[in-house]
């Protein structure tokens, strides 16, 4: 509730001197004295007059005496009107947050804003005395407690602090002050929320944490004034399919966040080490530009790729690595009960370059895990059922990079595809047949027009797509997250795809067998480049498949099982030793977290063996503060104090917990009262001259006698 307390109630003893003045008053009274004299009844009534006004004065004058005794003993002891139950020298429970993120490192005329920050936190400690309960915590996009200690250690301690490379997300940090509160009796409690509290970290907290808290919340924002920053959000080949010696489009993705207009900002492309691409742009604060360069990979296999910018407030997001997947030689596993069900693609697949393809059939039966860690791409024709262990490897396998192509038949079990084999690799569902297989007196036809997609970039006239007919094909149901790449002109879709982990999987709605019973594609021209594109572009997987991101906790795939160790090398800082480990099935090296960005890198034997790129969160490098709306959301069932840049966290902690002190009014008022009091006074001096003037005086006898 909201009452008057004091700072120093010790001085309110001073009060008794407000009795000074009505003493004085008392002691200094003038005795009437009785003087015979003439009837002057017309000066009595004057002198009437004249001393009921001098004496309202005297009491006027006495009241604000008393008064200004009062207001300078008031304002001595420090009032204050209280906000918190309590008053300020209650024992305090306190959480203190101190964002550490990756935006934090912006750059300031301190240092960063991480180092203004952990200054914030060192005014918000003393505040503190060994009788508080204390707690200090890093955030980001985690939550980790400082060793517990009394506040000038806890300050101490923030000398070796540093901000890290990773996301915001305040939600883990406020569930951790919350649950610590419940553990103390405390009454008091508090909570230090010191961040740039960029709208990034707070968009996913939800508005229910607070309700009946019973927290005194203090956000103290520290951010940069003007800041200046441009960074790279995304960088990928537009094409799906890479290759060495093939020329591809590298589409990179800047934004400005703000600063001055750039009239000359350099972005530097390099792959595998080697510049291939520059360009200086125009850019202007709050906007997006999207560049692109032609290159052509050297050679195959894990490529790094690095693009970088000019310098700016935040460097972190200046750079952007990836490793891009280049086939050397695509190895295709062909998955089939007979050989009639593959004839045609082996063929196509033969008619290529026996040096950039190499192929292998085996039956469904045989399928196992080190068959499926040797292959880019499993092609599964007409399968009818796999069994659940299967299942999982190909998942496995898929995600971790590998192509697959589903292509139906008439062995399909529908009941066991849409039960068990789709809903983990693709989002669809079979409906139905349509068309009867192996008739060919009717027929349908593909839309004529070449669909937007890399398996067809540059493929050649559309005219091709009008040749082929499909008698039957089975008729497909998408989910959300697949999408259609050939469709027949009734609308149905031929050819889908959807990307899975750093793999994609590709579902053909026909039958390839040799009978020619449900379509004769295979006898057409673009049969063949279709296999091939199509097989380079499913080996190729998920652009960017070889990324992570800052705080993933990392697996590679163990690739020589005879290799018992191998040496972790980071962007920077020491190398490690790791050993393998078993994860169900599969032997992986475990990374662990990765803390740092840029190209990590795997040797086994004094030999490269794995390369990743690990990325920092785009997102970070956007200054917008959160509004104050989205604070006071957040915080609904708590006090909130928005601790601005020019206040000191002292001023509004003593405010916040006894009140808001009055002892400028107090003595603003008693310097008022004094002067009153001497404009009363001065009236009161020129009363008493008058009266002495007028007053009837005693008589005297002439001397001599009569």
């Amino acid at each position: 509730m909201f009452g008057l307390s004091f700072s120093s109630p010790a001085v309110l003893h001073g009060l008794w001197a407000a009795l000074l003045p009505l003493a004085i008053h008392l002691l200094n009274r003038r005795r009437a004295v009785t003087v015979a004299f003439s009837n002057v009844a017309l000066l009595e009534t004057l002198q009437r007059d004249r001393m009921r006004r001098f004496r309202l004065k005297q009491i006027l004058a006495l009241i604000l005496r008393t008064l200004i005794i009062v207001f300078l003993v008031l304002g001595f002891a420090r009032p204050r009107i209280k906000g918190v139950e309590g008053g300020g020298a209650v024992r305090t429970s306190a959480a203190l947050l101190l964002d550490r993120s990756l935006s934090m490192s912006y750059r300031v005329h301190e240092g960063t804003l991480f180092d203004r920050a952990r200054n914030r936190t060192k005014e918000v400690l003393q505040l503190f005395n060994a009788q508080d309960d204390v707690r200090l915590f890093h955030v980001d996009d985690r939550v980790e407690e400082v060793e517990p200690g009394r506040p000038d250690r806890l300050a101490a301690r923030l000398e070796v602090m540093r901000h890290t490379y990773r996301g915001t997300d305040f939600q883990p940090a406020l569930e951790a002050a919350l649950a610590r509160a419940s553990q103390t009796e405390i009454p008091n409690r508090e909570l230090y929320v010191v961040s740039d509290f960029a709208r990034n970290g707070w968009s996913e907290v939800p508005d229910t944490l607070f309700e009946e808290s019973g927290f005194t919340v203090f956000c103290v924002p520290v951010r940069p004034s003007e800041p200046d920053n441009m960074g790279i959000r995304h960088a990928a080949p537009v094409e799906g399919i890479l290759s060495a010696g093939s020329v591809s489009t590298l589409r990179v993705s800047l934004t400005d966040y703000g600063g001055p207009v750039r009239l000359r900002a350099p972005v530097q492309v390099y792959l595998d080490g080697r510049r291939i691409g520059q360009q200086v742009i125009r850019t202007e604060p709050g906007t997006s530009r999207r560049l692109h360069f032609r290159f052509a990979p050297e050679r195959g296999g894990q490529v790094p790729l690095r693009v970088e910018l000019g310098d700016d407030d935040l460097a972190a997001d200046n750079v952007y690595t990836s490793v891009l997947n280049v086939p050397e030689r695509v190895r295709v596993l062909l998955v089939a009960e007979n050989n009639d069900e593959t004839y045609f693609v082996a063929k196509a697949l033969e008619a290529g370059s026996r040096q950039a393809v190499s192929v292998r059939s085996v039956r469904p039966g045989e399928l196992n895990a080190d068959l499926l860690y040797e292959t880019d791409v499993a092609l599964l024709f007409n399968v009818s059922r796999l069994s659940a262990g299967t299942l999982k490897i190909i998942e496995y396998r898929v995600r971790s990079g590998m192509g697959l192509m589903i292509v139906l038949g008439d062995q399909v079990d529908f009941r066991f595809y849409n039960a068990a084999l789709l809903p983990g690799l693709f989002s669809a569902s079979l409906v139905g047949i349509e068309g009867s297989p192996g008739q060919n007196n009717t027929y349908h036809r593909l839309r004529e027009a070449l669909p937007d997609h890399a398996v067809f970039r540059d493929f050649g006239p559309a005219e091709g797509l009008r040749t082929p007919r499909f008698y039957a094909y089975c008729r497909l149901r998408l989910g959300d997250s697949s999408q259609p790449v050939l469709l027949f002109r009734s609308g149905d879709p031929a050819l889908a795809e959807t990307s899975l982990g750093a793999g994609r999987v590709a579902l053909f709605a026909a039958g390839l067998n040799s009978d020619l019973g449900w379509t004769d594609l295979p006898l057409t021209g673009i049969f063949v480049p279709f296999i091939h594109r199509l097989s380079r572009y499913l080996a190729a997987g998920s652009p960017g498949r070889s990324d992570y991101s800052v705080g993933d906790r990392v697996y590679r795939n163990r690739s020589d099982v005879h290799v018992r160790e191998a040496l972790l090398k980071p962007p920077a800082g020491e190398a490690r030793t790791i050993w393998p480990e078993q994860r169900g099935a599969h032997s992986v090296w475990p990374v662990g977290e990765v803390d740092i960005p840029g190209v990590w890198e795997i040797y086994a034997r004094d030999r490269l063996t794995d390369r990743f790129a690990v990325r920092i969160d785009a997102g970070e490098g956007d200054p917008t503060p959160a509004s104050a709306d989205r604070l006071k959301k957040v915080f609904a069932g708590a006090r909130l104090r928005i601790v601005e840049p020019q206040t000191s966290p002292s001023v509004a902690v003593r405010e916040a917990r006894g009140g808001r002190e009055l002892w400028r009014l107090a003595l603003g008022l008693a310097l008022v009262l004094m002067v009153a009091e001497a404009i009363v006074a001065q009236s009161e001096r020129q009363g008493r001259r008058d009266q002495s003037g007028t007053r009837p005086q005693a008589f005297k006898p002439p001397r001599g006698g009569a």
